[in-house]
Protein backbone atom coordinates (compact mmCIF):
# COMPACT_ATOMS: atom_id res chain seq x y z
CA UNK A 1 0.00 0.00 0.00
CA UNK A 2 1.39 3.35 -0.76
CA UNK A 3 1.53 6.33 1.41
CA UNK A 4 -1.33 7.88 -0.47
CA UNK A 5 -3.63 4.98 0.06
CA UNK A 6 -2.97 4.65 3.32
CA UNK A 7 -3.48 8.37 4.02
CA UNK A 8 -6.76 8.31 2.09
CA UNK A 9 -7.72 5.16 3.96
CA UNK A 10 -7.87 7.07 7.33
CA UNK A 11 -8.74 10.43 6.10
CA UNK A 12 -5.95 12.51 6.31
CA UNK A 13 -3.34 13.89 3.62
CA UNK A 14 -0.37 12.47 2.12
CA UNK A 15 1.32 14.90 3.54
CA UNK A 16 -0.02 15.10 7.38
CA UNK A 17 0.87 11.09 6.49
CA UNK A 18 4.10 12.28 6.19
CA UNK A 19 4.85 14.60 8.82
CA UNK A 20 4.04 12.00 11.35
CA UNK A 21 6.45 9.24 9.76
CA UNK A 22 9.13 11.96 10.12
CA UNK A 23 8.37 12.62 13.61
CA UNK A 24 7.19 16.28 12.83
CA UNK A 25 3.85 16.01 14.41
CA UNK A 26 1.97 13.64 16.70
CA UNK A 27 -1.08 11.72 16.07
CA UNK A 28 -4.57 12.73 17.20
CA UNK A 29 -6.67 10.79 19.00
CA UNK A 30 -8.96 10.79 15.89
CA UNK A 31 -6.07 9.61 13.74
CA UNK A 32 -5.36 7.01 15.95
CA UNK A 33 -9.05 5.95 16.03
CA UNK A 34 -9.23 6.01 12.39
CA UNK A 35 -6.22 3.60 12.22
CA UNK A 36 -7.76 1.20 14.68
CA UNK A 37 -11.17 1.13 12.82
CA UNK A 38 -9.78 0.89 9.14
CA UNK A 39 -6.82 -1.81 10.02
CA UNK A 40 -8.45 -3.38 13.24
CA UNK A 41 -5.89 -2.42 15.58
CA UNK A 42 -6.06 -1.78 18.91
CA UNK A 43 -5.35 2.23 20.51
CA UNK A 44 -3.08 0.62 23.15
CA UNK A 45 -1.24 -1.65 20.12
CA UNK A 46 -0.87 1.49 18.07
CA UNK A 47 0.83 3.66 20.87
CA UNK A 48 2.96 0.56 22.63
CA UNK A 49 3.25 -1.95 20.17
CA UNK A 50 2.32 -4.39 22.47
CA UNK A 51 -0.71 -6.71 22.99
CA UNK A 52 -2.68 -7.71 25.85
CA UNK A 53 -1.63 -10.72 27.50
Amino acid sequence: MTQAQFARRIGVTQSYLSALEHGEKEPGSAVLLAISKEFGKSVDWLLTGQTEK
